[in-house]
């Protein structure tokens, strides 16, 4: 029952944090973005995680790390993108060695919107990034890759949870990318936190139930 509190209470922060983002109330944002992560860890060790969740708990705490390198206030955007590429490798292990069966199907769905979505929109924010700076179009181009190879993990786990919640990850890098290093998107930090919260609260609310 506590779990289910903390899940809801961690849904209230997130809630807080998009008005923030929205309304450009950086002082709320500074300590509602990463409280939010800090809930959905709490949920998922409080659920008394073994193997695949514990591997999901751990990638969690990567993107806390991830979410306070990219506070404005801090903006080390290098240092974020490390932490959410070992945060994905981390949650790739956790849906290939938690799934309760293998989904073919998921697989070959994720294989073709992962590899379009890379050849298409990832393509753009490659381009992007490397003539912003060409020192990260290395960084960026592996980071998009691992990215790619989550939310195929993620349909391949045949839950319905875990492959919405990798969906909306991808969904909201994707739209962060974009809004960096391609053309700026009206209100798109507040775009790239909603589905970055819910995604990553149903990959929480999957390791909880494993």
């Amino acid at each position: 029952m506590l779990v289910i509190y903390v899940l809801v209470a961690a849904f209230v922060v997130a809630a807080s944090d998009w008005w923030a983002v929205r309304t450009g109330a950086t002082s709320i944002e500074v300590v509602a973005k990463p409280l939010v992560m800090v809930l959905l860890i709490g949920a998922v060790i409080g659920s008394g995680p073994t193997g695949a969740a514990l591997l999901i708990a751990v990638g969690l705490a990567c993107s806390l790390l991830g979410d306070l390198f990219l506070l404005p206030v801090i903006d080390r955007f290098i240092w974020g993108l490390a932490a959410f590429f070992v945060g994905h490798l981390l949650f790739v292990a956790g849906f290939v060695f938690g799934a309760d069966s293998f989904s073919a199907v998921g697989l070959v769905v994720g294989l073709i919107v992962g590899g379009a979505v890379t050849l298409t929109v990832g393509q753009r924010i490659r381009t992007g990034a490397r003539r912003r700076d060409p020192r990260l179009h290395l960084p960026v181009a592996g980071y998009i890759g691992v990215l790619a190879v989550m939310l195929v993990a993620g349909q391949a786990t045949g839950s319905a949870i875990a492959a919405s919640g990798a969906v909306l990850f991808a969904g909201s890098d994707a739209v962060l990318g974009w809004n960096r290093f391609v053309d700026p998107i009206q209100h798109g930090r507040f775009w790239t936190h909603v589905p970055y919260h819910v995604g990553q609260g149903l990959i929480a609310l999957w390791a909880i139930g494993l």
